[in-house]
């Protein structure tokens, strides 16, 4: 049993029963480019980053020393990812499983 690209649950082969070339004939094939086109996806991405940016760069410059306070505590950007991480994921699990689709890739 062999698949040609990202395919789940697809067999083609010329010699196997008829059951099975239905089955390849009906299966869910993955693009890749596909899911970095829906909307879903692209409004998880912002939310995601938008959201856990300006606390991920304030650790980041702290554990780099650009701060005064080596421990900084960004009470309000580590609110703002809390309520933005989760929903931002989810997204892009949506656009994802929208974009896992039957036919072919798009141009």
């Amino acid at each position: 049993m062999r698949c040609s690209g990202l395919a789940v649950g697809c067999a083609a082969a010329a010699a196997e029963p008829q059951a099975v070339r239905r089955l390849s004939e009906s299966c869910v094939k993955l693009y890749p480019d596909r899911f970095w086109r829906s909307g879903y996806f692209i409004a998880g991405a912002l939310v995601f980053v938008l959201g856990s940016g300006p606390l991920l760069t304030i650790i980041a410059l702290a554990k780099l020393g650009f701060t005064k306070d080596p421990n900084p505590n960004p009470v309000g950007c580590g609110i703002l990812a809390m309520f933005t991480f989760w929903p931002g994921l989810i997204l892009m699990l949506v656009g994802f499983a929208k974009s896992a689709g039957r036919g072919s890739p798009p141009k």
